[in-house]
């Protein structure tokens, strides 16, 4: 619909231009041309309501006549200020169509289900409560022992690096020693040496002495 030069609310002669336009785009076909064009015509509402309810609804007549009510009341201009919960509430349980059995049966079995996973779930809960304050004890204990142990650990790295300084010390005592002993034994096997030429030249004196000793005993004094 284009806009007009009108005012609002239009006047009787615009609202009767108005009515005479739609009225002509509303123009009722007759049997046969919707028959042409491929259309079917009821001559009763009931024959009309039951082939709507057949290809959209499948409920039946008398549900599909509750449904077609209970859209009438939703649609009354009253009903958002005083809805009567209980009509409506029938009016929609008469329209549904029946649950089939094997339905229920699904239903009722899977509610059981969903009453035992809901056991079930309940507890995993408790296990895992259980789980996390355990784990949340075992953590503490834990951390105790495992500073307790590095303190130990600590204290046995201390006394083994007191143990090396003394065995280091030790082992350079020793080495000092044993190169002290090594220059005593070479001192003491010089002196020795020495010794032996001092004794060897001393019994050689002794022996060119008592050679000359004899050798003037044999000469005859001259007077």
């Amino acid at each position: 619909m284009h806009a007009t030069n009108s005012t609002w609310p239009p006047s009787s002669k615009t609202s009767k231009r108005w009515r005479d336009r739609s009225a002509g785009h509303r123009r009722t076909q007759p049997k046969e041309e919707l028959a042409d064009k491929g259309g079917h015509f009821f001559d009763r509402a009931d024959d009309y309501r039951r082939a709507v309810d057949q290809r959209l609804f499948q409920l039946g007549e008398e549900r599909y006549r509750i449904l077609v009510d209970t859209l009438i009341q939703l649609r009354h201009p009253q009903l958002t200020k005083t809805p009567d919960e209980t009509r409506l509430s029938s009016a929609l349980t008469a329209a549904l169509p029946p649950v089939a059995a094997e339905m229920i049966v699904t239903i009722a079995e899977a509610m059981s289900r969903l009453e035992e996973d809901r056991s079930q779930l309940r507890s995993y809960e408790l296990a895992h409560a259980a789980i996390g304050k355990f784990e949340r004890t075992y953590r503490r204990y834990a951390g105790a022992r495992i500073r307790m142990f590095a303190r130990e650990v600590s204290a046995a790295r201390t006394r083994f690096d007191d143990a090396s300084a003394e065995v280091n010390k030790a082992a350079a005592q020793l080495t000092s020693a044993q190169d002290e002993s090594k220059a005593a034994e070479t001192a003491n096997a010089t002196a020795k040496r020495e010794a032996e030429t001092a004794d060897a030249a001393y019994k050689g004196v002794n022996r060119r002495r008592t050679r000359s000793l004899e050798l003037t005993a044999t000469i005859p004094c001259r007077n």
